[in-house]
């Protein structure tokens, strides 16, 4: 599968990244850049959104993601290999060739050009509270590429910096933009790995559960099990809230449809005043306001 692949390889490449004896692989401008591809692709594997804006581009991009993840995941073996040589210079051997670099940058701008271009049937029902599309917004892009960079720089400095209460950072904006991956992006950072204690991902979508989003959390501090699912839901909301206490955490609401799941879920977040943070994505303006309440959030432009 796709999804296997890419975990795979996006730890392997985890590995190298904090391996001393990888050290030349920050001289790679490749290595660097497939790193931001894989997250990419991680988080359109888990868009709850995509297989229904663009079903034709989602299931290419799938085939291309899984035969380059394993083309990437080969090469990485081989470049172990290669490796152990006794004539082995790292500064004149690259770990990724540049063809392949090629393909998979190829891959993303074939998707965002398909998805951005496609029909979306969920978009085209407009409502007072929902983020404005452009009709007349053309995908250039190298634009696109750079928007997510400048993004990334800032919702980084807002999840870092201050204040030290318990801050909502929302990122807003119409359907299949870009807003899984922008948050993904930012929350699987190597710097947020260590700058926060503990880290959780949930999906919230339209149809919300409580109960799904609070075991969702725990999933991650492995504290799930037979008598866990034998709580109540307010037994689990205490759960959470007993997990995250006294400790900086990052908690990513992704797919937030009402504001009614941010009230589902705040009294579990608790306010130590360390700067903890939750990132919630939305392309509805008056929930990720809501959820922020006193923070502006971060609007995602065509």
């Amino acid at each position: 599968m796709a999804h296997a692949a890419v975990v795979s390889l996006q730890q392997k490449l985890h590995e190298m990244l904090v391996d001393e004896n990888f050290w030349f692989v920050m001289l790679d401008k490749n290595f660097r850049f497939l790193r931001e591809v894989v997250s990419f692709w991680h988080a359109f594997l888990e868009d709850s959104l995509s297989k229904r804006n663009a079903p034709e581009a989602v299931e290419h991009l799938e085939s291309r993601v899984k035969y380059l993840g394993t083309q990437l995941l080969d090469r990485i073996n081989l470049y172990e290999l290669e490796k152990r040589s006794p004539d082995f210079n790292p500064l004149n051997s690259k770990v990724f060739p540049d063809y392949i670099v090629t393909a998979a940058s190829d891959s993303v701008k074939e998707y965002l050009m398909k998805v951005m271009n496609g029909p979306n049937d969920i978009d085209a029902l407009t409502t007072w509270n929902t983020v404005e599309s452009d009709s007349e917004c053309t995908p250039h892009l190298q634009d696109t590429v750079l928007d997510l960079d400048n993004g990334l720089l800032t919702i980084k400095s807002r999840l870092i910096g201050p204040p030290s209460k318990l801050d909502v950072v929302s990122i807003i904006g119409m359907g299949g933009i870009g807003k899984t991956t922008l948050a993904r992006q930012v929350y699987d950072d190597i710097y947020m790995e260590h700058h926060f204690y503990i880290r959780a991902w949930i999906t919230v979508s339209q149809m919300h559960q409580r109960r799904e989003m609070l075991l969702g959390i725990l999933r991650y501090f492995s504290l799930v099990n037979d008598n866990t699912y034998r709580k109540s839901t307010e037994q689990l909301a205490e759960q959470v809230y007993r997990s995250l206490k006294g400790r900086r955490y990052l908690i990513a609401m992704d797919d937030v449809w009402d504001t009614n799941a941010w009230d589902d879920m705040k009294r579990s977040f608790p306010d130590d005043k360390n700067g903890s943070r939750v990132i919630l994505t939305s392309r509805l303006a008056n929930v990720g306001m809501y959820a922020s309440s006193g923070s502006l959030p971060h609007y995602m432009r065509c």
